[in-house]
């Protein structure tokens, strides 16, 4: 996700002007990554195709709302959710964090972003099991 279209394609070109050989297939030079596509986070019937075609997913914004539904998100897709630094950040729903394999990379990163509202949704369950 980008502030503007030009620093989008900008972006996209550096990545793929930087194509990576895979060290298998160098006789053929196979690319690591061969497409990267640029959405608008107001274009909801592409955004859903592509999060629920993609094998990765990287969100770096400084969102406070769900940059699309966790339910679209295909099963096996790796997701990197880095732009919530903050308590009031949110990048991805609930149920796409009640969905995933969690892997913080410090432990105070459970109290910001997305895993917070993980948090929330963990101690509400213990609450209500009291």
């Amino acid at each position: 996700v980008n502030r503007t279209m030009k620093t989008a394609e900008e972006w996209k070109d550096s990545i793929l002007s930087e194509t990576q050989i895979d060290s298998e297939n160098d006789d053929d030079e196979t690319p690591i990554i061969d497409q990267v596509n640029i959405i608008s986070l107001d274009d909801s019937i592409n955004i859903k195709h592509a999060v629920g075609t993609a094998d990765v997913i990287c969100t770096t914004t400084n969102s406070t709302a769900p940059l699309f539904r966790g339910e679209w998100v295909k099963p096996g897709c790796h997701i990197n959710c880095i732009g919530g630094y903050t308590p009031f950040m949110k990048e991805v729903d609930g149920t796409l964090v009640n969905r995933c394999k969690v892997l913080m990379d410090t432990r105070e990163a459970i109290y910001v972003g997305d895993l917070k509202h993980l948090l929330t949704s963990m101690e509400e369950e213990q609450e209500m099991s009291l």
